[in-house]
Protein backbone atom coordinates (compact mmCIF):
# COMPACT_ATOMS: atom_id res chain seq x y z
CA UNK A 1 0.00 0.00 0.00
CA UNK A 2 1.36 3.75 -0.80
CA UNK A 3 0.40 5.89 1.71
CA UNK A 4 -2.14 8.40 1.99
CA UNK A 5 -1.34 10.98 -1.08
CA UNK A 6 -1.26 14.32 1.21
CA UNK A 7 -0.63 12.84 4.66
CA UNK A 8 -3.75 13.85 5.76
CA UNK A 9 -3.94 11.94 9.10
CA UNK A 10 0.09 12.51 9.54
CA UNK A 11 -1.45 16.53 8.97
CA UNK A 12 -4.06 16.37 11.25
CA UNK A 13 -2.01 14.84 14.39
CA UNK A 14 0.55 17.55 13.89
CA UNK A 15 -1.90 20.36 14.05
CA UNK A 16 -4.02 18.93 16.52
CA UNK A 17 -0.71 19.37 18.53
CA UNK A 18 0.50 22.75 17.27
CA UNK A 19 -3.20 23.91 17.58
CA UNK A 20 -3.33 24.55 14.06
CA UNK A 21 -5.89 23.71 11.09
CA UNK A 22 -4.46 20.70 9.00
CA UNK A 23 -4.75 22.22 5.81
CA UNK A 24 -1.91 24.77 7.44
CA UNK A 25 0.58 21.93 8.66
CA UNK A 26 3.44 21.15 5.45
CA UNK A 27 5.22 17.69 6.10
CA UNK A 28 8.29 16.29 5.06
CA UNK A 29 11.15 14.03 5.05
CA UNK A 30 13.03 15.99 7.66
CA UNK A 31 13.23 19.47 8.42
CA UNK A 32 15.32 19.90 5.64
CA UNK A 33 12.78 18.59 3.36
CA UNK A 34 10.21 21.26 4.37
CA UNK A 35 12.62 24.24 4.20
CA UNK A 36 13.72 22.50 0.96
CA UNK A 37 9.62 22.86 -0.52
CA UNK A 38 9.64 26.25 1.25
CA UNK A 39 12.77 27.09 -1.22
CA UNK A 40 11.07 25.68 -4.07
CA UNK A 41 8.19 28.31 -3.24
CA UNK A 42 10.45 31.50 -3.00
CA UNK A 43 13.57 31.01 -4.17
CA UNK A 44 15.20 31.71 -8.10
CA UNK A 45 18.81 32.64 -8.82
CA UNK A 46 19.10 36.24 -8.15
CA UNK A 47 17.27 36.47 -5.14
CA UNK A 48 18.78 36.48 -1.46
CA UNK A 49 17.99 35.08 1.73
CA UNK A 50 19.15 36.46 5.22
CA UNK A 51 20.74 34.15 7.33
CA UNK A 52 22.52 34.89 11.06
CA UNK A 53 25.42 33.58 11.70
CA UNK A 54 26.25 31.19 13.11
CA UNK A 55 23.10 29.05 12.62
CA UNK A 56 22.17 25.70 11.12
CA UNK A 57 24.71 24.85 8.10
CA UNK A 58 22.04 22.98 5.92
CA UNK A 59 20.37 26.93 5.19
CA UNK A 60 23.60 27.73 2.96
CA UNK A 61 23.56 24.77 1.31
CA UNK A 62 20.24 24.46 0.42
CA UNK A 63 19.71 27.86 -0.27
CA UNK A 64 22.50 28.00 -2.59
CA UNK A 65 21.00 24.93 -4.41
CA UNK A 66 18.33 27.09 -6.08
CA UNK A 67 20.36 29.65 -6.78
CA UNK A 68 19.85 32.45 -4.30
CA UNK A 69 22.48 34.48 -2.96
CA UNK A 70 22.75 34.01 1.16
CA UNK A 71 23.41 37.24 3.03
CA UNK A 72 25.33 36.40 6.49
CA UNK A 73 24.35 39.10 9.05
CA UNK A 74 26.82 38.10 12.10
CA UNK A 75 25.09 37.56 15.71
CA UNK A 76 26.66 39.47 18.52
CA UNK A 77 30.04 37.93 20.06
CA UNK A 78 30.27 34.77 22.40
CA UNK A 79 28.91 33.83 24.84
CA UNK A 80 25.36 35.96 24.15
CA UNK A 81 25.32 35.57 20.32
CA UNK A 82 22.81 38.18 20.66
CA UNK A 83 20.81 38.46 17.37
CA UNK A 84 21.18 42.05 15.78
CA UNK A 85 17.31 43.19 14.48
CA UNK A 86 18.65 46.11 13.02
CA UNK A 87 21.04 44.82 11.22
CA UNK A 88 19.17 42.24 9.55
CA UNK A 89 16.21 44.70 8.73
CA UNK A 90 18.88 46.97 7.38
CA UNK A 91 20.34 43.87 4.68
CA UNK A 92 16.73 43.54 3.23
CA UNK A 93 16.45 44.64 -0.53
CA UNK A 94 14.24 44.23 -3.32
CA UNK A 95 15.66 40.93 -3.99
CA UNK A 96 15.32 39.35 -0.36
CA UNK A 97 12.61 36.52 -0.74
CA UNK A 98 13.26 35.16 2.60
CA UNK A 99 14.77 35.47 6.31
CA UNK A 100 15.38 32.57 8.45
CA UNK A 101 16.10 32.27 11.56
CA UNK A 102 17.12 29.99 14.04
CA UNK A 103 15.75 29.91 17.79
CA UNK A 104 17.05 28.04 19.76
CA UNK A 105 20.03 28.69 17.50
CA UNK A 106 22.16 25.94 16.49
CA UNK A 107 25.23 25.65 17.29
CA UNK A 108 25.40 27.93 19.79
CA UNK A 109 22.95 26.75 21.66
CA UNK A 110 21.52 29.76 23.04
CA UNK A 111 18.29 31.18 22.45
CA UNK A 112 17.42 34.80 21.06
CA UNK A 113 15.54 37.64 22.30
CA UNK A 114 12.15 37.78 21.37
CA UNK A 115 11.76 41.13 20.89
CA UNK A 116 14.63 41.11 18.29
CA UNK A 117 12.13 38.72 16.32
CA UNK A 118 9.26 40.67 16.90
CA UNK A 119 11.25 43.50 15.74
CA UNK A 120 12.18 41.93 12.85
CA UNK A 121 8.54 40.75 11.45
CA UNK A 122 6.96 44.42 12.44
CA UNK A 123 9.95 45.91 9.79
CA UNK A 124 9.67 43.82 6.77
CA UNK A 125 7.11 42.39 4.72
CA UNK A 126 9.26 39.16 3.33
CA UNK A 127 7.99 35.72 4.37
CA UNK A 128 10.28 35.41 8.07
CA UNK A 129 10.83 31.42 8.52
CA UNK A 130 11.83 30.51 12.50
CA UNK A 131 13.27 27.21 12.70
CA UNK A 132 12.35 25.89 16.32
CA UNK A 133 13.84 22.30 15.97
CA UNK A 134 14.78 22.12 19.50
CA UNK A 135 11.34 24.45 21.06
CA UNK A 136 10.58 21.52 23.14
CA UNK A 137 13.76 21.47 25.08
CA UNK A 138 13.59 25.29 25.21
CA UNK A 139 10.49 26.18 27.00
CA UNK A 140 9.44 28.52 24.38
CA UNK A 141 8.12 28.61 20.86
CA UNK A 142 6.71 31.31 17.88
CA UNK A 143 3.29 29.61 17.22
CA UNK A 144 1.24 32.98 18.44
CA UNK A 145 3.49 34.75 15.60
CA UNK A 146 2.46 32.61 12.94
CA UNK A 147 -1.30 33.03 13.92
CA UNK A 148 -1.03 36.62 14.30
CA UNK A 149 1.32 37.27 11.03
CA UNK A 150 0.68 36.10 7.19
CA UNK A 151 4.43 36.25 6.21
CA UNK A 152 5.54 34.08 9.16
CA UNK A 153 6.66 30.33 9.08
CA UNK A 154 7.36 28.33 11.82
CA UNK A 155 9.54 25.31 11.10
CA UNK A 156 9.39 22.10 13.43
CA UNK A 157 10.62 18.47 13.68
CA UNK A 158 10.07 15.46 15.36
CA UNK A 159 13.30 14.25 15.57
CA UNK A 160 14.91 16.24 18.24
CA UNK A 161 12.12 15.65 21.14
CA UNK A 162 9.99 12.64 19.83
CA UNK A 163 13.36 10.82 19.24
CA UNK A 164 12.15 9.91 15.84
CA UNK A 165 15.49 11.35 13.45
CA UNK A 166 15.56 8.04 11.77
CA UNK A 167 12.01 8.11 10.39
CA UNK A 168 12.33 11.39 9.15
CA UNK A 169 9.49 13.83 10.09
CA UNK A 170 9.62 17.49 9.97
CA UNK A 171 6.81 19.84 9.34
CA UNK A 172 6.27 23.60 8.97
CA UNK A 173 3.37 25.41 9.73
CA UNK A 174 2.66 27.60 6.33
CA UNK A 175 0.63 31.02 6.61
CA UNK A 176 -2.36 31.05 4.38
CA UNK A 177 -0.89 33.19 1.31
CA UNK A 178 1.87 30.27 0.61
CA UNK A 179 -0.29 26.99 0.67
CA UNK A 180 -1.38 27.22 -2.77
CA UNK A 181 2.10 27.14 -4.06
CA UNK A 182 3.10 24.88 -0.83
CA UNK A 183 0.79 22.19 -2.33
CA UNK A 184 2.01 22.84 -5.86
CA UNK A 185 5.66 21.85 -4.64
CA UNK A 186 4.83 19.06 -2.93
CA UNK A 187 6.13 16.05 -3.76
CA UNK A 188 3.48 12.77 -3.23
CA UNK A 189 2.95 11.61 -0.20
CA UNK A 190 4.99 14.68 1.10
CA UNK A 191 7.94 12.24 0.59
CA UNK A 192 7.02 10.74 3.86
CA UNK A 193 6.69 6.66 4.25
CA UNK A 194 3.61 4.45 5.38
CA UNK A 195 5.85 3.46 8.80
CA UNK A 196 6.97 6.58 9.43
CA UNK A 197 4.01 8.31 9.68
CA UNK A 198 2.38 5.80 11.27
CA UNK A 199 5.28 6.15 13.87
CA UNK A 200 4.33 9.71 14.06
CA UNK A 201 1.25 9.60 15.12
CA UNK A 202 1.86 7.01 17.60
CA UNK A 203 4.24 9.33 18.83
CA UNK A 204 1.86 12.13 19.21
CA UNK A 205 -0.43 10.07 21.12
CA UNK A 206 1.85 9.05 23.87
CA UNK A 207 2.73 12.71 24.85
CA UNK A 208 2.97 11.60 28.57
CA UNK A 209 6.13 9.34 27.33
CA UNK A 210 7.48 12.04 25.62
CA UNK A 211 7.43 14.71 27.83
CA UNK A 212 9.08 11.92 30.38
CA UNK A 213 11.99 11.90 28.11
CA UNK A 214 12.33 15.59 27.49
CA UNK A 215 12.36 15.90 31.28
CA UNK A 216 14.90 12.71 31.35
CA UNK A 217 17.11 14.13 29.00
CA UNK A 218 17.50 17.91 30.62
CA UNK A 219 18.54 16.05 33.75
CA UNK A 220 21.24 14.59 31.95
CA UNK A 221 21.82 17.72 30.58
CA UNK A 222 22.57 19.24 33.69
Amino acid sequence: RYPDYSQAPLREALGEYVGFPPERIVPGAGLDDVINTLAMILLEPGTEVIIHDPTFGVYRSLFSLHGAEVVNVPLGPAPGFELDADAIIAAVTDKTRLIMICNPNNPTGNTLERSAIERIISNVSCPIAIDEAYAEFSGLDHLDLARAHDHVIVLRTLSKFAGLAGFRVGYGIFPEPLLPYAQRALPAFCNISALSAEVAIASLQDLDHRKANREALGVQRM
